[in-house]
């Protein structure tokens, strides 16, 4: 896969995981999972604090999303610290690069 293709394939994984995320439908999120290969933990406590996690990181959520993500974390024993986010940083030093071009 070349440069540009890889920067589209990111593009459509972030887009579709978001929407899938954002959701918080599980038989949305494991559709998305199986299409693109993404291990989905067998503890569902374990699934949700990835998926509750990962939604601090969409920075087109609402405050109130973003709270209900954060609150869940809370209730449920884990920090609500968002985590990072390596498909999003691979696309950055992707077009990075096509700009120094």
């Amino acid at each position: 896969m070349n440069r540009k293709e890889e920067i589209i394939f990111l593009e459509n994984f972030i887009k579709e995981r978001d929407e899938a995320i954002i959701s918080l439908d599980e038989s949305k999120i494991y559709k998305y999972c199986l299409k693109y290969g993404v291990k989905i933990p067998e503890n569902k406590k374990v699934f949700w604090a990835g998926i509750h996690k990962l939604r601090l990181n969409i920075t087109k959520l609402s405050e109130e999303e973003i709270n209900v993500s954060k609150e869940w974390l809370d209730e449920n024993g884990f920090s609500p610290i968002s985590m990072q986010d390596p498909i999003k940083e691979r696309l950055k030093m992707l077009k990075s690069k096509n700009r120094t071009k």
